[in-house]
């Protein structure tokens, strides 16, 4: 019989030890402490598996991206593995971006006397900017731009309906500055410039029109346009109708005008409260009192500015056919002689007698005068 080697003890022992080892090597390693905070450097905050996603975002801090974490951290324990900020905000911000150089940007110098946002007025940088990066251009915070601002904003701006353009392309920052401005409501512009600083065509219209609705000479654009969005057309407050014919009981349809001018101009046959009457006949009324077809507002006034005195048109728009209006103003009176109804003139002292009376309103008839010019839907001729 053949004999049975065996190996020897100590062989034995070294094999089990190292077997040990092998088997549990996934476990010691989970179980690693994290480096202690004296030892941290620059170098292995993000790749030690710590904070490696810091470096994953689309917009990295030039720190964070450079591993140069100690520009703005300290250790504070390092047993624990905890650390704390070497100073506060916003001194720890204004190591690197000065205060007057955001102040600046922002539209003025850093003395405090200009319009501040909140929270950079309170040092508060961390409200909208997130320190070590993220998705969004400048480090903004839930989604930047708009996004951002809503989260503060929300019940103070209403972003339904129609949207205004530059918010829907650039977000606030189009019209808004983010730290601080010259101006109310952080403005990028004076309050007369901000609308016309992109609607140059009604500014135009404002310097050479002979007579120019109030509020619109004012600049005043906010009495009857929303800033940020409406559910109006035109981003109106209120509803302003562009349709040809409004019956007489959606009187709402131009509310608009009644937040300044009386209701009471349409509503009585006979009355004082307009000088268009002939004596005591309201010829407001005559025009807008209708069933199915009273006259718009729109159809004879213009909104921001004319050539003749009421802010009355040079011409008549209904459907698609325009014509000239052919208003002329007396000093007690005036006369028109549109396509809807043949020359009639009014006048307050005397009164007028006309050949049927009131005067027959009717559609305007292709052939006379200049009604056959054809426009579109927002009253221009083709070309």
């Amino acid at each position: 019989m053949g004999t049975k080697r065996r190996q020897p003890l100590i062989q034995r022992c070294v094999a089990a030890v190292i077997l040990l080892a092998t088997t549990s090597l996934p476990l010691a390693q989970a179980q690693r402490p994290k480096p202690r905070a004296a030892e941290v450097t620059g170098d292995n905050c993000l790749t030690s598996g710590c904070h490696d996603g810091l470096s994953k975002t689309a917009f990295i801090h030039a720190p964070v991206a450079q591993n140069q974490c100690g520009q703005c951290h300290r250790p504070a324990d390092a047993e624990q593995h905890t650390f704390a900020l070497t100073s506060e905000e916003p001194a720890l911000c204004h190591e690197c971006h000065d205060a007057d150089d955001l102040a600046e940007a922002g539209g003025g110098d850093a003395s405090g006397q200009l319009v501040g946002h909140a929270p950079f007025t309170a040092g508060q940088c961390l409200t909208c900017h997130n320190p070590h990066g993220g998705d969004e251009a400048q480090l903004l915070r839930h989604g930047g731009k708009s996004g951002l601002c809503m989260e503060c904003h929300d019940g103070d701006v209403e972003l339904s309906g129609r949207v205004h353009a530059p918010i829907e392309r650039s977000g606030c920052t189009a019209c808004h500055r983010g730290h601080q401005s010259a101006y109310a409501k952080l403005m990028r512009f004076p309050p007369a410039e901000a609308c016309v600083s992109c609607h140059s065509k009604t500014m135009e219209q404002l310097k050479t029109a002979g007579n120019v609705h109030r509020p619109a000479g004012a600049l005043d654009c906010q009495s009857c346009h929303k800033p940020h969005a409406s559910t109006e057309r035109a981003l109106l407050g209120h509803a302003y109708s562009a349709k040809t014919y409004v019956p007489v009981g959606q009187r709402e349809q131009y509310a608009l005008c009644f937040e300044c001018h009386d209701a009471e101009l349409l509503e009585e046959a006979e009355t004082d409260a307009t000088g268009f009457r002939n004596g005591m006949a309201n010829l407001h009324h005559l025009h807008v009192n209708k069933d199915t077809k009273g006259r718009s507002c729109h159809v004879c006034h213009e909104s921001h500015a004319g050539a003749q005195s009421r802010l009355i048109r040079d011409t008549l728009t209904m459907g698609q056919w325009r014509t000239p209006l052919r208003f002329r103003e007396t000093p007690t009176g005036g006369s028109c002689g549109p396509a809807c109804h043949a020359a009639k003139e009014y006048d307050r002292e005397s009164p007028v007698e006309w050949n049927t009376s009131p005067p027959m309103l009717t559609e305007p008839e292709r052939g006379l005068g200049d009604v056959d010019r054809k426009v579109d839907e927002n009253g221009e001729s083709p070309r």
